[in-house]
């Protein structure tokens, strides 16, 4: 399970940030760990647009299971403004799962 928020003391549906501020990522890796990548797409209505990837410090290429890891991600001052989704590949259930956040 992934969740980011612009608060890292808090929660948020949907958070909102501006371009530079910072995103806190919390993934829970679940009974089989995550892979040791979080990938950012703008989400374009057509095809989804894969703008950065940032590694969540694990050793090696997975997180292993049944942690909690948190990482702070800069937003790039070259994003538009919109809606993005931050993704991490859960090996458990082999799919991708997604928090989502608005660029404004």
């Amino acid at each position: 399970e992934i969740s980011v928020s612009s608060d890292p003391d808090l929660a948020e549906e949907n958070p909102v940030v501006s371009q530079t501020d910072f995103l806190y990522i919390t993934v829970e890796t679940g009974s089989s760990g995550v892979t040791d990548s979080i990938s950012f797409y703008e989400i374009t209505g057509v095809s989804d647009r894969r703008r950065s990837t940032t590694s969540l410090g694990c050793t090696g290429y997975i997180c292993r299971p049944n942690r909690v890891v948190t990482k702070d991600y800069k937003i790039p001052a070259g994003w538009n403004n919109g809606e993005y989704c931050a993704r991490v590949h859960d090996k458990e259930f082999d799919k991708d799962v997604e928090d989502c956040f608005t660029v404004q």
